[in-house]
């Protein structure tokens, strides 16, 4: 068994690549991040850190499963901070309690960030305001921190910048190929 995590800022392709990476990887479940607006700051902070225990356990309890995670705990990190208003460091911990876990070793991380500048224009197709590209550059920034202090033990920051999908799809393919994790995933078919 094992876990492809997809996630970084919006507009970055991830929807696409999920869809690219579905038929390689399958059989899998394909999970599509979960969402809790509409209520306070502290509730979704505690609802958010249920989701990512209850997420995590249930990959440990069906090791036999593929999983396709479309957005990860790692958003956690970003928009907790930037737009609720609270730390989610607790993520590193609950990563941490399944490290030494066969599934978890075989998992894989994959971030998408671009230039803010680009991910303006793919959405409304003008120059933005400052204010929409500070965020941007902020989100960024707190993705390639959670990035780097995830306990995933193989993942890429993928910079999608002037990439083509083909391009980007490509890019995992290999990063998957070379650590021998779609061999992995086609041992798991022929069982």
């Amino acid at each position: 068994m094992s876990v492809v995590w997809i996630d970084g800022l919006d507009r970055t392709g991830k929807d696409t690549q999920c869809k690219y990476l579905l038929p390689v990887i399958s059989p899998c479940i394909n999970i599509h991040g979960y969402n809790c607006a509409g209520i306070d700051d502290k509730t979704q902070q505690v609802i958010q850190k249920i989701n990512v225990i209850e997420e995590l356990e249930m990959f440990d309890r069906n090791a036999s499963t593929q999983f396709l995670c479309n957005r990860t705990h790692l958003g956690e990190l970003v928009y907790g901070w930037l737009y609720r208003h609270y730390y989610a460091d607790y993520i590193y911990e609950i990563e941490a309690q399944y490290q030494d876990k066969q599934w978890f070793k075989n998992s894989s991380l994959f971030v998408f960030v671009d230039v803010p500048e680009n991910l303006i224009k793919r959405e409304d197709g003008n120059s933005s305001n400052g204010f929409a590209i500070d965020n941007i550059r902020k989100e960024k920034e707190l993705f390639e921190t959670a990035f780097r202090k995830s306990c995933v033990p193989n993942k890429k920051l993928i910079n999608i910048d002037g990439k083509s999908i083909k391009e980007v799809n490509e890019e995992i393919l290999e990063f998957l190929e070379n650590r021998n994790l779609l061999k992995y995933q086609y041992d798991l078919l022929k069982a």
